[in-house]
């Protein structure tokens, strides 16, 4: 089933598009902010999944995907950045929408706080794995410029959607790993990664959802203030 991944990315981003006319939300009016910041995240996260995979830290199962690539990427890999990222900030408009402002209180400063302190320990103890040590390292110093400097006053919401996003998260992720399929359509290098996982999934790769998420809503919200 060679096209697997592609549906899995249209399948991800179906549901948001055909509500992104739902009048509360008004995800539709928000395009013009949206495609900017998901565009200026893949500009960073493009390269470094590229190299990556010519590095062979990861790479794609040739059964699932349908073959062409570009920068050492199929082409499914390039839709799963738009797709996944505007299913996010769907989420992330809806908490704002649905929920009260103040839905975590004090209480997201400590979530990232933890994922700050985690991800600078595990960066520290193994430089060398570096899927792990990159993305963990780089979603903790995202986390605490934002957290510490920055101080938005949107990040109580982004924590809310952050969290849950981690549902849909798990699942997209585990079939990219394996789970209810025969192999895995994304592999890892097991010199680089701990080897510890949720189910399938690399424990990194929650950080790696939170570094990637962090940097679009962080884009997102300039070019709101921008025009």
């Amino acid at each position: 089933m060679n096209n697997l991944y592609l549906l899995l990315d249209l399948f991800v981003i179906l549901g948001p598009l055909s509500l992104s006319f739902d009048k509360r939300v008004s995800f539709y009016e928000k395009w013009k902010y949206i495609f900017p910041a998901i565009a200026c995240m893949m500009l960073i996260f493009i390269p470094w999944d590229s190299a990556f995979t010519y590095y062979g830290i990861w790479g794609f199962n040739d059964r699932y995907i349908l073959g062409p690539t570009l920068f050492y990427l199929p082409i499914e890999e390039w839709l799963f950045f738009p797709a996944t990222h505007y299913a996010c900030l769907f989420i992330y408009e809806c908490v704002g929408a649905y929920f009260k402002k103040d839905i975590l209180d004090k209480y997201y400063k400590i979530v990232l706080a933890l994922f700050v302190l985690v991800g600078i320990g595990c960066a520290i103890l193994v430089p060398t794995q570096l899927y792990s040590s990159l993305k963990m390292g780089g979603a903790a110093l995202v986390a605490a410029v934002v957290l510490f400097y920055y101080k938005p006053i949107w990040l109580n919401k982004f924590t809310a959607a952050f969290l849950l996003s981690i549902l849909p998260f798990l699942l997209m992720n585990g079939l990219l790993t394996g789970a209810f399929i025969e192999q895995e359509i994304v592999w890892y290098n097991p010199n680089h990664i701990f080897n510890i996982r949720i189910g399938t999934i690399p424990v990194e790769d929650l950080f790696y959802n939170l570094f990637m998420l962090l940097t679009t809503v962080t884009f997102y919200e300039w070019f709101r203030k921008l025009y």
